[in-house]
């Protein structure tokens, strides 16, 4: 039998309104098939929405999965290597400059004071110790305060974690956001990136990064640093109130930095402080008395290179550590952000004595009113090669050129010296003599006729007087005698490395070298004739004070014979005492040498203690003659090396040696040398210069004597055709006057 659908004749007990009862017939209109109750709508609604949950996800997933593609994994995320501030020190300790591109002291995270953490904390990141790098209730709050007060207020959500994160990984990307999509993306791969570094680092090592990278204003990237240029102070030294100013540059340092706006900086500090005692990081008493501290700020420095000490010496320094050609070969971005301690050999107290003495010889040069506008010195233990002083210009302020070792200068008469210990080498002691008179020398173009700077001709002379009196001649033929080639030999040695060629005129310092080349060979007969190069550092560790440069002193090569050394350095220390260089005497046993170069363009004066060898020039730029000005114009008797470099290398030796003992110069022990007659004077039967040495004219024909009036003009060239060096008088009519 075929059952029946009961809900198709189910009938209510109760009457229907409008039903007519006696008919058993029904007003109401019959129900449609389908009817849709609340259950089954809900349950759709459920359904919708899972499915857009699942695509969402999907979605939201995909987009994750294609902001975040490059991004390292969890196991392979590595805080990068903070970039530090690069130290160099003084030998005595005291720093001298400091190198970055960002200026940071690195500090670890047991160093840092609980008091400074917590501002920070405070008023960036109150929940740190509890969220896993995104903080879903600081975001909640930031969007609540947003809309109630209609965006007029805005608080950050983003927490510490987040911040290394974009600091760290995608500055670039913050940099080259345009418009909402990119800091959509980049906010997704920030958060990613924090998630990750809470995965790997503890709580304790991301703030340990984020208080070391943080850029908080005026140059200052970390805490350490910024308590260095804020308040002059070591972390453990600052004040409550101190450590939540530093705290409350974070938002914005320009607009919050206390030298520039101090009342938005003390509000912006006292909200620190009132976030700090809300969070119970304070007590009450601390908070008031923090927000009453004023402000003791240090001294704002400007650009890192306008506070070098010794500023010529430490470009020298920067220079040459990265000279890929050198000992150390480092590179700019090592330099500049690897935190190297660099401890050199740089001595201050005489390095203030050397720009004292370059200031003394400005002032002499005012006094006289002469056209000079630069000068240099530079000084070296002749043992170590050890650089004790240097000073490359009047001014660093007025010009970074550094004229110690990158001017390229005559030394004039200041070569002078390698003439005659060449001559001394080959078998012709000073006490030897020949004639100071008019001789001329076979030149490629035409014959070269050197002259004195006094114009005048002594006759016979020793070789030890011509040296002491600078005169030209002498050392042109002692050059001819001992041979060119040989003088350039010995030059060589005693670490001379500019040009030089074995020319008629090169005895007298025509060819151009710099103060530090000189230095290094007149260093090198102070040391018994053992040359050292010049060292600059003693000592290069790195931030963890790992040791990867310690210098290693040597001997030196002995370049000098014991022959040699034992008379040069009696006759340059004669030049002192009775010769061109009298106004460099320092009351102690010093040897040294004049030089001064054609038409007064450049004066040297260069010599010795056993202790220090020290080199000084004066000249200018532009290669003008250093002369008297007279309403503007250059007259009269020039600059010479004996009559303000010697005073000024004299000044710097007595007061680099006020703490020093007392020391003669230990001479070797030398072989006896007979005295040789090279030339004999022409009443006695002159024996003809040209007879012993090649390229000689000699005697010299009377129309090619340029000092007689039968002279050819053609054969007798002018100061111009041959630049040689000259030697004006010791006196030159000025009256000096020495402190």
């Amino acid at each position: 039998m075929r059952k029946r659908l009961k809900w198709k004749n189910a009938v209510s007990a109760t009457p229907a309104v409008g039903t007519d009862n006696s008919t058993g017939n029904s007003t109401q209109k019959p129900r449609g098939r389908f009817r849709f109750r609340p259950f089954v709508i809900l349950a759709w609604l459920c359904a919708i929405t899972t499915v857009a949950l699942i695509a969402g996800t999907a979605v939201a997933f995909k987009l994750v999965a294609n902001y975040t593609e490059n991004l390292p994994s969890a196991y392979k995320l590595t805080i990068p290597a903070t970039m530090q501030t690069t130290r160099i020190f003084a030998s005595d300790g005291e720093l001298l400059a400091e190198l970055y591109e960002e200026n940071r002291e690195y500090v670890k995270y047991n160093e840092i004071p609980d008091n400074l953490k917590m501002a920070f904390i405070a008023i960036e990141d109150e929940r740190f110790y509890q969220h896993k790098g995104f903080d879903f209730e600081g975001l909640g709050r930031a969007l609540y305060l947003f809309a109630k007060t209609g965006g007029s207020k805005r608080h950050g959500a983003s927490t510490i974690t987040q911040q290394l994160a974009r600091n760290m990984f995608l500055a670039q990307e913050l940099h080259m956001e345009n418009g909402m999509r990119d800091k959509l993306i980049r906010k997704v791969r920030e958060i990613s990136l924090s998630l990750m570094l809470e995965k790997k680092y503890s709580k304790d090592e991301i703030l340990e990064n984020y208080l070391n990278l943080i850029y908080l204003g005026h140059g200052a990237h970390g805490v350490k640093t910024a308590a260095w240029i804020y308040f002059g102070k070591d972390l453990d030294d600052l004040t409550i109130g101190e450590d939540a100013m530093i705290a409350a540059l974070t938002k914005a340092p320009s607009h919050y930095t206390p030298y520039f706006h101090p009342d938005a900086a003390k509000k912006r500090r006292d909200t620190v402080l009132m976030k700090m005692r809300e969070l119970n990081f304070i007590t009450e008493e601390q908070c008031k008395a923090a927000e009453n501290e004023k402000f003791h700020l240090a001294k704002l420095n400007g650009p890192a290179y306008e506070n070098y000490k010794a500023p010529y010496f430490v470009t020298y320094v920067i220079d040459m550590l990265q000279d890929q050609d050198g000992p150390f070969k480092f590179n700019s971005n090592q330099l500049y952000r690897n935190g190297y301690n660099i401890y050199t050999t740089i001595d201050m107290k005489k390095q203030k004595e050397a720009e004292e003495a370059i200031d003394y010889g400005m002032s002499l040069v005012k006094k006289r009113n002469a056209n000079v506008t630069q000068g240099a010195i530079i000084a070296l233990q002749p043992q170590t090669g050890d650089i004790l002083a240097m000073v490359g210009g009047a001014d660093f302020k007025d010009s970074k050129f550094n004229r110690v070792w990158q001017a390229m200068r005559q030394p004039g008469s200041a070569f002078k010296p390698f003439v005659y210990m060449t001559a001394i080498a080959q078998g012709y002691p000073l006490d030897s003599t020949l004639l100071d008179e008019k001789t001329c020398f076979e030149a490629y173009r035409e014959d070269y006729c050197p002259h004195n700077y006094d114009k005048k001709y002594k006759g016979e002379i020793s070789l030890f007087d011509a040296l002491r009196l600078s005169r030209n001649v002498p050392a042109v033929k002692v050059g001819h005698l001992a041979g060119l080639e040989n003088v350039v030999a010995t030059a060589r040695s005693l670490g001379i490395t500019s040009t030089l060629r074995p020319e008629p005129a090169m005895p007298l310092g025509t060819y151009e070298l710099t103060p530090l080349e000189l230095v290094t060979a007149y260093s090198a007969i102070a040391n018994g004739g053992y040359r050292i190069e010049p060292n600059a550092i003693l000592k290069i560790t790195g931030p963890d004070d790992q040791i990867i440069y310690q210098k290693q002193y040597k001997s030196g090569k002995k370049v000098v014979d014991d022959n040699v050394i034992a008379r040069i350095v009696p006759a340059l220390e004669e030049v002192i005492q009775s010769g061109t260089g009298r106004k460099a005497r320092i009351g102690r046993p010093a040897a040294g040498k004049t030089g001064t170069t054609s038409d007064y363009r450049d004066a040297w004066f260069a010599g010795f203690t056993p202790q220090i060898a020290t080199v000084v020039w004066f000249g200018n730029d532009d290669n003008s003659p250093m002369r008297n000005l007279v309403k503007g114009k250059p007259i009269g008797w020039g600059v010479a090396g004996g009559s303000i470099p010697a005073p000024t290398w004299g000044r710097f030796m007595k007061a680099a040696h006020a703490e020093l003992a007392v020391r003669d110069f230990r001479l070797p022990r030398t072989t006896e040398m007979a005295a040789v007659q090279i030339e004999v004077p022409a009443e006695d039967g002159t024996v003809p210069l040209a007879s012993m040495v090649p390229g000689v004219v000699d005697p010299v024909p009377l129309n090619k004597r340029c000092d007689r009036p039968e002279a050819l003009p053609e054969n007798c060239p002018s100061k111009e055709f041959v630049f040689i060096s000259t030697d004006a008088p010791d006196d030159d009519g000025m009256q000096l006057v020495e402190n």
